[in-house]
């Protein structure tokens, strides 16, 4: 095995070094080799990385097939010159996926936007406000749900996505025109929040105007 293939095996291997910020332990490359120089026996460059998932050195070793003793050599000097470097900079495999701290994205899940919404309002509004925001915003959860919607992020519900949320609660659900415009409201200040933080650039509800209260008929 060249170098280059060692390189190219480690980076498709599960336990491939991981870049880190940091610098953990480790022990550098050696080559152990047949004292004779033998072919028929195992060649190979054995080194020590830190498993970040189970928090201890982890011993690896790449395999030296080439065809000559002085072949096998060189690429263990390239190999190893490569892999010293990795170590040396913090690589690890097995590198712990940190979970995501701090302000909503949009590429958040849009019910989980949510939920970080009613979670941080909850110590500002009153406790009839708050539920007010509760109810309202299940009742987008529950459509989402209803019309298998719940694969959207916080950014890729559109214009077009809120229009058809005020669609449905005029045609199926035919809430009350004053019902809905209080719907609007509710969803139009949960985007408005993550505008304000710009977090997304554009309010969906935005530029949907209110129902004729007067002109009403539906159920509550």
């Amino acid at each position: 095995m060249t170098a280059k293939q060692a390189q190219q095996q480690l980076i498709q291997d599960k336990s491939k070094l991981i870049p880190m910020s940091e610098t953990y332990p480790y022990k550098l490359c050696r080559l152990s080799k047949p004292k004779d120089n033998s072919l028929e026996k195992p060649w190979y460059v054995e080194f020590y990385v830190w498993d970040a998932t189970k928090q201890k050195l982890h011993r690896k070793r790449y395999v030296l097939s080439d065809d000559t003793a002085k072949a096998r050599e060189i690429e263990a000097a390239k190999l190893i010159k490569q892999t010293n470097q990795q170590l040396i900079a913090g690589a690890v495999i097995n590198p712990v996926q940190k979970k995501q701290i701090g302000p909503i994205q949009p590429e958040t899940p849009l019910l989980e936007a949510i939920a970080f919404f009613l979670k941080y309002i909850k110590g500002s509004k009153k406790p009839r406000t708050y539920e007010t925001y509760k109810s309202d915003l299940q009742k987008l959860t529950d459509y989402l749900t209803t019309t298998n919607q719940t694969n959207l992020t916080l950014g890729t519900f559109t214009f077009n996505h809120a229009q058809a949320y005020i669609d449905y609660l005029i045609i199926d659900q035919q809430l009350k025109n004053l019902r809905i415009n209080n719907l609007k409201a509710t969803n139009s200040a949960f985007f408005g929040f993550y505008q304000k933080r710009k977090t997304i650039n554009e309010n969906p509800f935005k530029g949907i105007d209110n129902l004729d209260v007067q002109a009403s008929k539906h159920k509550s």
